[in-house]
């Protein structure tokens, strides 16, 4: 009875770690597929075309961000799993990009948190304010 329910949890534990593993590399396959372009149709709440994200098979990527009165271009590597995709810029930070509906019929959304602190005076206590930013993208595959 003890080797049953052994292989049982082997089993369970050995087809859990093959299901993760394929939805990470299905999610990899969709963004890549094509020319790995995705659009960014909407920012949060502003209806536009905001920029886009070019994911490449060879795991680099490009974010271009139109926000006026600028345009901002950032490059990098770029790896994921089965809910998120972690970037490394160029410079050397990190971005995590939480996939909050997969890329099906091509569309996917994503978003980002960061926190920005503003120091005012001397540093001493109610010096600075730290500030929370979330942002979502909601994409669609370019064609």
């Amino acid at each position: 009875m003890k080797s049953v329910i052994k292989l049982l949890f082997l089993f369970v534990v050995f087809t859990s770690v093959l299901t993760a593993c394929s939805k990470a590399q299905r999610i990899e396959n969709k963004l890549v597929r094509g020319s790995g372009k995705w659009n960014i149709r909407k920012l949060n709440t502003i209806h536009l075309d905001a920029g886009s994200f070019e994911f490449n098979k060879d795991k680099t990527i490009v974010k271009i961000l139109n926000l006026w009165p600028k345009t901002t271009t950032q490059t990098g590597t770029w790896i994921n799993d089965e809910d998120k995709i972690t970037v490394t810029w160029s410079d050397g930070k990190t971005t995590i990009f939480y996939i909050t509906r997969d890329p099906k019929k091509d569309k996917m959304t994503l978003y980002e948190t960061y926190y920005v602190t503003t120091f005012t005076g001397w540093g001493g206590p109610g010096s600075h304010t730290t500030t929370k930013y979330v942002y979502d993208y909601y994409l669609e595959r370019a064609h």
